[in-house]
């Protein structure tokens, strides 16, 4: 929840402000400072002291609303209109990029970029003692904060799947671009693989395996996805079979293969991450069905319709279905527990029915008439994604390797982790400012 407060908090403060100046229009350091602390702090609290969020909550809340209210009295006019009171409200920001015109959705951005952020924090805060243990990843079953991460990540990029953006592409130029838009990704993962081996550097056997990583799993997701062309609700059904299909196998013993299997060979050294690509295509579709919907609405009906209330509509069915569905699973003697070592079912529809709420919690507070005011951060973040993720890798390999992460006080933690954010997010804005896109596919 404090995610989903954090953009709605920090475009507040920078609107009331605006009424008084336009400083933070001008200076660009200031606003990040402002921006940092609004955004990022928030979220590295959530992390370290997630005893205390009901509290970070409560003042983002009261803060919002007072200062609502004293724009009122002073100004004359409200920060926000609420009710979703617009009667024609598109949320489509329209891109022309060449000879092809896209859409861009806030909401959808904001979301991704704040899980995008929350997940950089999490892979560094996990090594120090500040981070609660009970947030860690789960060895085989069971769920936490760590298991949500890379879950979420390939559900939002779902949203803005090729194929989605480009529906009419043909198959050739289908297979061209997810080659293209593959291969720099595995040649990222094969990279860190070589420099894990070659520094010796901690890892996790039981989530990847001896030679796998995330970005392999996303580089093999992303050249298959764009071979599958479906209606929005297509998608969603496929996702959903996919994930069913693949714990019928696991039902039928490749669970037990995969907890305890001998790591003999290349197939069984990494079957976490092979067999587990299955479960995370699954997400990756269903997230496509979000994106799909949006995107095969017609422009003339755009203009129409308020698309919050029919975007809130489509969210809540997708997520009750999601929701029985995981329930039915959990009590399933066979299924069992989420456990994200072998991508079950379970964990699918997990991961999925919490991006859904987040969803409805955005869309919210977009149709509530969030003060649009731009978050230079958050544009930055969104426009070098991937850069970013592995820049915040890489960060995390130097740091733990030139301290003894595991022994630092709370103090020490908190120093260095808010340090690598705001590295991190300094330099995603430089890129920004100067139009440095670090992508060759």
């Amino acid at each position: 929840m404090i995610y989903a407060f954090t953009n709605v908090f920090s475009r507040t403060i920078l609107s009331f402000l605006a009424n008084f100046t336009s400083f933070f229009d001008r200076n660009k350091v200031a606003k990040f400072i402002l921006e940092f602390t609004t955004i990022v702090a928030p979220i590295i609290a959530s992390q370290t002291i997630p005893d205390h969020a009901p509290l970070i909550i409560a003042i983002q809340v009261l803060t919002i609303l007072h200062l609502d209210i004293f724009s009122k009295l002073i100004f004359g006019k409200a920060l926000y209109y609420y009710g979703f009171g617009c009667p024609t409200k598109t949320g489509a920001v329209i891109v022309a990029k060449g000879d092809k015109v896209e859409r861009h959705y806030r909401f959808l951005t904001d979301q991704r970029v704040l899980t995008h952020l929350a997940t950089c924090l999490a892979i560094l805060a996990v090594d120090f003692p500040i981070f609660p243990r009970n947030l860690c990843k789960a060895e085989e079953r069971g769920v936490s904060l760590m298991d949500l991460g890379v879950g979420l990540t390939l559900f939002t990029s779902g949203y803005v799947a090729r194929q989605v953006r480009n529906a009419n592409q043909g198959l050739i130029k289908r297979i061209i671009r997810s080659m293209s838009g593959a291969s720099p990704i595995l040649i990222i993962g094969v990279v860190r693989l070589i420099l894990v081996k070659a520094v010796n550097y901690q890892e996790h056997v039981s989530e990847y395996g001896v030679h796998w990583n995330f970005f392999i799993t996303l580089s093999v997701v992303s050249f298959v996805a764009p071979f599958i062309r479906l209606s929005p609700n297509g998608y969603f059904i496929a996702g959903i079979g996919l994930a069913l299909v693949y714990q019928a196998f696991l039902s039928l013993g490749l669970d037990n293969y995969i907890l305890y299997a001998p790591r003999d060979n290349f197939f069984s050294a990494n079957r976490e991450g092979i067999l587990g690509t299955v479960g995370y295509l699954a997400i990756y579709i269903i997230g496509m069905s979000v994106g799909a919907f949006l995107q095969s609405i017609p422009d003339a009906k755009l203009k129409e319709i308020n698309i919050y209330k029919v975007f809130l509509r489509h969210i809540v069915w997708k997520l009750l279905v999601i929701l029985a569905l995981l329930l039915i699973c959990i009590n399933i003697p066979a299924i069992g527990e989420v456990s994200k070592r072998m991508m079950n079912a379970s964990y699918v529809f997990w991961v999925c029915l919490h991006d859904l709420l987040l969803l409805i919690v955005w869309t919210t507070n977009e149709g509530a008439d969030i003060p649009n005011r731009k978050l230079d951060l958050l544009e930055a973040v969104n426009f070098n994604q991937l850069i970013v993720f592995l820049v915040a890798n890489n960060l995390t390999g130097a740091i733990n390797l030139t301290f003894k992460t595991i022994y630092m006080s709370d103090i020490e933690s908190l120093i260095i982790i808010t340090g690598y954010m705001f590295l991190l997010s300094a330099f995603a804005l430089i890129l920004y400012y100067r139009r440095w896109r670090i992508k060759f596919w």
